[in-house]
């Protein structure tokens, strides 16, 4: 809105100019903003202890609108401008040069400042205290308001809950259902309408309260009071005094008029108090019911063993270990099945582990099962296992597999080599080699030329089928077998050797004639059997407990007599001989 003094001039291309008369002109002036064409709106428009966003509008158009906190520092407004504290923001247009009017909003709904400190007062009955007090909110400042107080929190428990849930306008609140004769931590908390609040100092009160029941004037009966998988039945009496009504709880929570025994269906604890006429109650005694077990006894697997005749059965359990409504009453006793749990025995149970059945035929399969009963009556049945007893020896074919529980204990598995049938008796050959047995020169290996190896080794195929003999009888287990041998000896003479010492008409022999015993046949029996049952090759080289001698010449400056103890060779499973170190079957 000024006036200007204009003039034009003209100048030509030799430099000629014609300049005009003064024209005067005002320029136009910038809209100014008023409360009738500029809003401002505050986001919260309620009382806050937040920051609160201001949004300018304005219909007018053409301009820039621009915003202020302080009336000297302009900025473009963009968006919503965040304000911290009360106070005036200022808005105008600016057409990039000059500003117009400006309007002016107010923020006044920032409230950082917490309701003034206050302390408040109790008083209380046997089962209730009331809290009251009041305050004021803080004097507002150049930056923050004063609200005012919106509600009061009342707690108990020093804080950490407060009553009512949603807080309310009235200064005091009365704490109800309370336990009596016990103290409480209370505290009040007014917030203002902004969301500030100021929390009292904690204020002890205590209620009053009735005569607790105890061990000494109560007195918990249960029936029945020794291990049981039923119910337990609970009276309580009590000397606390008359005028109260004796009641009960399961849980310490809910609470019931005492009028007969109580059921108690699992183990756990039941309460007792006394409550006068007008609802207050008295402290609690505490009964147990323990004797409730329910609870089966843990699974277990038995093992059986087995004679001809009879059947041991074996195992043992324990009792469920106890949980919080069951006890563990312990194991009472056993009882035994040779029907698959058809009948039990012995009558009436028994406490040790294992039970044998007598008089029963061989060769039979049994279905057999435990029974463990506890204390309480809860009893687990096993699933059911199998067992043979064994066949008589003479029923035994040959052919057929059997285990022999050797001197040692090992369970070795064998073929009956010959059944009663023959003239042997009933034989039994291991199915793999028991222990490695060297023969020959003692050193696993060929020696030429030596005296001392040449002595060793005609000793050890000398004495080939007593060594062999003895190392089989090393497991033999009297209990199931009368005598052990090495295969390839005699069956029913297993020591037998052939009669008399080698010779020969060789001049090279003369030194040796009669000190090589001779050559025999032992192992035909054994290796005729074993070929007819198929079972005479095994995944080892063994010894047969023969003797072979055999005579070779390569030639007219090399001939000699072999002394050889007889062999099967793995895989092929062909008779052979060596003096070498092989496994004795």
């Amino acid at each position: 809105n000024k006036s200007y003094s204009l003039k034009m001039k003209a100048v030509d291309k030799a430099g000629n100019e014609t300049i005009t008369n003064t024209v005067s002109k005002n320029t136009g002036t910038v809209t100014g903003l008023t409360d009738s064409n500029v809003k401002f709106t505050y986001n919260p428009s309620t009382p806050t202890k937040s920051s609160v966003a201001v949004t300018i509008t304005t219909e007018i158009t053409g301009y820039t609108l621009q915003y202020s906190t302080n009336g000297t520092t302009w900025t473009n407004y963009t968006t919503a401008v965040t304000m911290t504290d009360n106070g005036a923001i200022y808005a105008r247009l600016w057409d990039g040069t000059n500003g117009g009017g400006y309007a002016t909003g107010n923020v006044e709904n920032i409230d950082r400042l917490a309701p003034n400190s206050f302390t408040p007062t109790a008083t209380s009955t046997t089962n209730s205290i009331t809290l009251k007090g009041s305050t004021t909110d803080k004097a507002k400042t150049a930056t923050d308001g004063c609200s005012g107080i919106a509600k009061y929190y009342f707690s108990k428990d020093n804080g950490s809950t407060w009553e009512p849930s949603a807080g309310q306008t009235g200064t005091s609140y009365t704490f109800s259902g309370l336990t009596q004769n016990k103290s409480y931590s209370l505290k009040m908390k007014a917030v203002d309408k902004a969301g500030n609040e100021t929390i009292t100092s904690t204020l002890s009160k205590s209620t009053t309260g009735v005569p607790g029941l105890t061990e000494s004037n109560t007195t918990f009966t249960y029936n029945p009071s020794t291990p049981t998988n039923g119910n337990v039945a609970v009276t309580i009496t009590t000397t606390a005094g008359s005028g109260y009504t004796l009641q009960y709880s399961t849980d310490g929570t809910t609470w019931k008029d005492y009028t007969t025994a109580i059921s108690m269906t699992q183990n756990g604890a039941i309460y007792a108090r006394v409550k006068d006429s007008t609802g207050q109650v008295g402290g609690t005694a505490t009964g147990n019911v323990t004797n409730i077990d329910k609870l089966a006894p843990n699974n277990f697997t038995p093992t059986a063993t087995s004679t001809t005749n009879s059947i041991t059965l074996k195992g043992s359990t324990t009792d469920k270990a106890k949980t919080a409504t069951n006890a563990s009453s312990g194991i009472k006793a056993y009882y035994f099945s040779k029907d698959n749990g058809a009948t039990w025995l012995p009558t009436g149970g028994q406490t040790t582990t294992s039970y044998t059945f007598s008089g029963l035929t061989s060769g039979t399969t049994y279905s057999l099962k435990m029974k463990a009963v506890d204390n309480a009556g809860n009893e687990v049945i096993t699933s059911t296992i199998t067992k043979t007893t064994l066949k008589l020896i003479n029923s035994l074919k040959a052919g057929e597999y059997v285990n022999y529980i050797d001197k040692n204990g090992t369970t070795r598995k064998c073929i009956v080599l010959y059944d009663s049938s023959s003239s042997y008796g009933v034989q039994i050959i291991t199915a793999d080699t028991v222990e490695d047995v060297q023969l020959g020169n003692g050193t696993g290996s060929d020696q030429y030329y030596n005296a001392t190896y040449f002595n060793i080794a005609r000793t050890s195929y000398n004495n080939a089928i007593s060594t062999l003999n003895t190392r089989a009888n090393a497991y033999l287990n009297t209990t199931y077998a009368s005598s052990a041998r090495c295969v390839g000896s005699v069956p029913n003479n297993p020591s037998s050797e052939a009669s008399g010492y080698f010779t020969s008409n060789e001049s090279y022999m003369s030194s040796y004639n009669g000190t090589f015993k001779n050559m025999d046949t032992n192992y035909e029996k054994d290796w005729n059997q074993m070929n007819a049952l198929n079972i005479y090759n095994i995944d080892k080289d063994y010894w047969l407990a023969s003797r072979i001698v055999d005579s070779y010449s390569y030639n007219t400056s090399y001939d000699y007599v072999a002394f050889e103890v007889r062999a099967v060779r793995f895989p092929t499973g062909y008779l052979s001989a060596r003096t070498l170190r092989y496994g004795v079957r």
